[in-house]
Formats: C-alpha cells, sequence, structure tokens
C-alpha cells in the first residue's frame, strides 16, 4: 500500500485527508495499518485487476464505504481535416459566469464529492472552484462553451494538454439542453484542440455509473483504458 497525504483536499475540508493505493494483494491485517494513520479519511483507490470479493468484504467489515467505480476513457486523437457545421455556436471562455458555475455543478452529479453524505456539504463549492480555476487558465488551457441563439451557455468542456496525452477537465450539457447531441459536438471541439496540441492520445474520467456518459464517450471513439474502486474511509 501507497500512502500520501493529501494538501489541497485536507484545506478545502480543513480535515486532515489522505490517500492510499492499494498496489499488491492486500489482507485484512493490512488494512489494519491505516488505523495507526493520525487522518480523518483516507481515500482507497483499488485498481480492477486487485479488486475482489474477499477485499470487498475486508473493506466493508473495517467501515470503508465505496463511494466511486471511476473509469478512465481513452482514444487516439483523429485526424481532423473538415469543417462541420453545428446547430450551436462555440466559444472560448476565460470569465465564469453563473451559467457556467451551474453546469460545472451539474458534471458531478455522479461524483463521490455529492455521494459521501459527510464531504457533500462543500460539493458545489468545490466545483465552483474547479471552473473557476479553469477558466483562469490555472488547471485548463481552454475552456469551450457551446452557446445558443440566444448567448446561453448550454454546454461545456475543459481541456488540457500533459505531455503527449490531451486529457478532458470536466464536460457537461444542461439538463434542458440534452439530446440535441451537444456532447457530440463539444467532444469534436476536444479533438480540433488536441489535434492542434500535437497530442497523440486523449483521456477522460467519469464513474460507471454515470451511463450517459459513458455511452457518449464509446459512441465518439473512447474506450474504457482502465476501472478503479474507491472507497472513503472515515475514522
Amino acid at each position: 500500500m501507497e500512502l500520501r497525504h493529501l494538501d489541497w483536499d485536507s484545506n478545502f475540508y480543513e480535515k486532515k485527508i489522505y490517500r492510499c493505493d492499494i498496489s499488491k494483494d492486500c489482507s485484512f491485517n493490512d488494512l489494519s495499518r491505516l488505523k495507526q494513520i493520525d487522518a480523518d479519511l483516507i481515500y482507497i483507490f483499488i485498481p480492477d485487476t486487485l479488486y475482489n470479493d474477499r477485499l470487498s468484504t475486508d473493506l466493508n467489515n473495517y467501515g470503508a464505504v465505496l463511494y466511486d467505480k471511476k473509469v478512465t476513457f481513452q482514444k487516439e486523437v483523429p485526424k481532423v481535416s473538415q469543417v462541420i457545421e453545428f446547430n450551436i455556436n462555440f466559444e472560448e471562455v476565460e470569465v465564469l459566469t453563473s451559467e457556467l458555475e451551474d453546469l460545472a455543478i451539474q458534471s458531478g452529479e455522479f461524483s463521490r464529492f455529492k455521494v459521501d453524505p459527510k464531504l457533500n456539504f462543500k460539493f458545489k463549492e468545490m466545483y465552483r472552484t474547479w471552473m473557476d480555476r479553469s477558466v483562469k487558465k490555472q488547471i485548463a488551457d481552454r475552456v469551450i462553451a457551446a452557446k445558443d441563439d440566444t448567448g446561453k451557455e448550454a454546454g461545456f468542456i475543459s481541456l488540457s494538454k500533459i505531455g503527449s496525452v490531451g486529457k478532458i477537465g470536466l464536460i457537461a450539457v444542461d439538463k434542458s439542453c440534452r439530446g440535441k447531441k451537444i456532447g457530440t459536438q463539444l467532444l469534436y471541439q476536444a479533438d480540433v484542440f488536441f489535434q492542434n496540441s500535437g497530442v497523440s492520445s486523449c483521456e477522460v474520467v467519469t464513474q460507471l455509473d454515470n451511463f450517459p456518459a459513458c455511452s457518449l464517450y464509446e459512441k465518439n471513439g473512447y474506450f474504457k483504458k482502465r476501472v478503479e474502486y474507491i472507497y472513503h474511509y472515515w475514522k
């Protein structure tokens, strides 16, 4: 097991928060080491290759709760050579608006930070902060908004380049605008950005329980790269 203190999470929640990565098969006795850590909360990350019924039972008996089945999707960046006319306008945004804040909160509908009742009290603030730092280009290289004819922000996507890999940070389509293929059009904007950035592959993270998001990515050429099970162990 690999354990490290999470400075940002600890400061944000004003609690001692650690992350534990299970990197090999472990037993109930191994998990007892977590009891010795001076922490309020430990996120336990388990790759699907190590996840099994015995470990799940041990974690449940230990008091840890499964709050996320995190899935990372990946695809090779396609060559985009044609200009496609869409039924909505796209603009890069650098100023946080109330509409973008609301969209960011919608993007976290399945987030473990919302599902865990002990973290839920700061869920909206967390996603507002994430959105604010993205438009300021502190944690993203570009934020692209989809706007309808009235100028309303109907959706957005945040993008960044890390080495040779493109990353989609947040993506959302307003509930009132879904079913119009805006999500697919936003992913096309990501393809253009990544191609122009010179990256060879791109990734996006969501939850296995977020069936609409998983379906969207698979329909647009993404495949499951890995799955991780995330438990929260409150001490």
